[in-house]
C-alpha cells in the first residue's frame, strides 16, 4: 500500500538523452540522474501514491522530491531562510564600497554606466579627502554597531585606477586608513592603467579584479589583452609579474564574451592554465555580454548560447571546472558539485550581499546598499556626508528582501538559489522593489539540464 505525497515545489525535471533525465530539488539539495519514464512521472504528478518499500518510490522521497505535507515544507523553507540570513550577518567581515567616480578612462558600449548616464558620466566629480574621512568614520561607527571585527574596502567606479595625481592620492588616502584600522583593500578595474600603481599594489597588497574582453597574439608573438576593442599594452605581462611576485592578496581575470569572441577567451584560459605562476596565483573567470550579436533565437535565450559555444569549445580542456563562470544564474544550482560535494549548495532565498550588510560610498556624499545603484540619486538610501542621514525605509526594501517577500517568488523552484533576482536590475526594469527580477533564468535553467552531458563536462569533469 502507498501513502499519498506531495511533489517538492522545488522540484525540477528535464530530460538531456533519449531515455536519461536529470532531477534536482534546489531545497533538499539533491541531483541525479535518472530514467526518462521516472523524470516523466515527476513532471506529470503533483501527487503520487509512493511506496517507500519500493526502492525507485524510496528515493523520491528521500532525496526530497515528495514530501508528505506542503505546508511543513513551506514552513522549513521560512525557517531555513531567517536562518541563512542570520548566519551572514552574524560573520565577523563586513564589505564597504568606494564609488571614487563615475569617470573612466574607457568608454565600453555594454557597460551599465554608458548605457544610463552616457557622457555625463564623464563630468561628475571625484569623492574627495573630506569626504573618505567622512566615510571611514561613518565605517567605525557602523562596524561598532553591528560586532563586526574586518571590513573589505573596495575600489569602484567608473574606474578607480586612473593614471592622475589626484586618483593616486585618493587610492592612498583609502589605502593607508585601511592598513591602519587593519582591513583588507579590493580594486576592480579594467587594468588600463595597472602598472602605474605598481607602488600601491606594492604597498597594500590588494585582492584585485581585472576586466577585459578580449585576447590575441600581436606581432612578434606577444600575447595583448583588449577592453572595448581597445588594446591595454602590458596589461597581460603586468598580471603575469603580479601572479609570479605573489604581489596581490587575490589576483582575479574576468573576460566578457560573446560568441564572437569565444577563441579569445580559450585561446587566453590556454595560456593562463598553462602559467605556473597564473594558474597557481590567479583566478580565471567568464560571464556574458549579452545582445552584442545579431544571430539571436527567441527559443534560446543569448546568455544560454553563449554558454552552450563556450561547452563545446572547452569539452578537451581539464582546467574547465577550474574556471568560474559568471552571471549565468542557473550555474548557481551547481556550486555544491563544483566544490566536489555530491549535492546543490545550502538554500539562502536571499540573492546577494546587499540584503545582509553592504554599504556604498559614492562622490556626491550619499550611501547605497548596492554597487550598480551608484550615481543614481533616486536609489540612495541615505548620506554620510556632510552629514548621516538614512532612510531606514529605503534600506529595509534591500536588506528585508528575500523570495518569501516577493509573492511571485515564494513557491518558485528557484527561489533558494536565486532569491528573487537582482533588486536593482528589477527596480530599473519596473520601479518596484517587491517585484522579482527573473530574466531568462527559467528558460536558461531548463536548457542547462536538457544539455546536461556537456555542461557536467565543462562545470565538474564529468
Amino acid at each position: 500500500m502507498g501513502e499519498l505525497f506531495y511533489r517538492s515545489r522545488y522540484t525540477l525535471s528535464e530530460p538531456f538523452e533519449k531515455d536519461t533525465a536529470l532531477l534536482l530539488n534546489s531545497f533538499s539539495g539533491s541531483v541525479d540522474v535518472v530514467e526518462a519514464r521516472v523524470a516523466k512521472r515527476v513532471k506529470d504528478s503533483p501527487q503520487l501514491s509512493l511506496d517507500e518499500s519500493e526502492a525507485a518510490d524510496r528515493m523520491l522521497v528521500e532525496r526530497g522530491y515528495y514530501v508528505d505535507s506542503p505546508d511543513v515544507e513551506d514552513a522549513v523553507a521560512r525557517a531555513l531562510a531567517e536562518r541563512a540570513k542570520d548566519t551572514a550577518r552574524n560573520s565577523p567581515d563586513i564589505k564597504y564600497m568606494f564609488g571614487l567616480t563615475l569617470r573612466c578612462n574607457l568608454a565600453c558600449k555594454y557597460c551599465w554606466q554608458v548605457v544610463e548616464q552616457k557622457t555625463a558620466r564623464q563630468k561628475t566629480g571625484v569623492m574627495s579627502a573630506e569626504q573618505v574621512a567622512a566615510a571611514f568614520r561613518y565605517i567605525e561607527q557602523d562596524m561598532e554597531a553591528r560586532g563586526k571585527a574586518r571590513a573589505f574596502i573596495s575600489l569602484f567606479g567608473g574606474e578607480p585606477l586612473i593614471d592622475t595625481p589626484q586618483f593616486h592620492a585618493l587610492v592612498r588616502t583609502i589605502g593607508d586608513e585601511t592598513l591602519t584600522r587593519g582591513h583588507v583593500v579590493h580594486f576592480t578595474t579594467n587594468g588600463r592603467s595597472l602598472a602605474a600603481y605598481r607602488e600601491e599594489v606594492e604597498k597594500y597588497r590588494p585582492s584585485i579584479q581585472i576586466s577585459v574582453d578580449g585576447f590575441s597574439t600581436v606581432d612578434g608573438g606577444a600575447e595583448e589583452l583588449r577592453r572595448d576593442q581597445r588594446a591595454i599594452t602590458g596589461l597581460w605581462q603586468e598580471i603575469r609579474r603580479l601572479a609570479k611576485k605573489r604581489a596581490t592578496s587575490g589576483l582575479f581575470i574576468r573576460f566578457l564574451v560573446t560568441p564572437e569572441t569565444i577563441d579569445e577567451f580559450v585561446a587566453l584560459a590556454d595560456q593562463f592554465f598553462a602559467d605556473e605562476y597564473l594558474s597557481s596565483h590567479a583566478h580565471l573567470a567568464v560571464a556574458p555580454i549579452q545582445n552584442k550579436s545579431a544571430k539571436t533565437d527567441p527559443e534560446v535565450p543569448e546568455k544560454f548560447r553563449i554558454l552552450s559555444l563556450l561547452s563545446d569549445a572547452l569539452a578537451n580542456r581539464d582546467y574547465a571546472p577550474q574556471i568560474q563562470y559568471i552571471d549565468w544564474r542557473s550555474l548557481n544550482l551547481f556550486a555544491g558539485l563544483r566544490a566536489g560535494v555530491d549535492e546543490l549548495p545550502a538554500p539562502a532565498f536571499f540573492h546577494c550581499e546587499a540584503n545582509i550588510d553592504l554599504t556604498c560610498f559614492d562622490q556626491e556624499g550619499r550611501l547605497y546598499a548596492c554597487y550598480e545603484a551608484i550615481g543614481d540619486p533616486q536609489m540612495s538610501v541615505g548620506r554620510y556626508w556632510p552629514e548621516v542621514e538614512l532612510d531606514h525605509d529605503h534600506l529595509a526594501s534591500y536588506r528585508d528582501r528575500s523570495a518569501f517577500t516577493i509573492e511571485q517568488c515564494s513557491s518558485c523552484a528557484m527561489s533558494p538559489v536565486c532569491g528573487g533576482g537582482c533588486e536593482v536590475r528589477g527596480y530599473k526594469r519596473t520601479g518596484d522593489y517587491a517585484l522579482p527580477f527573473c530574466d531568462d533564468l527559467h528558460q536558461e535553467t531548463a536548457l542547462v539540464m536538457r544539455n546536461w552531458p556537456k555542461m557536467s563536462r565543462m562545470l565538474v569533469g564529468d
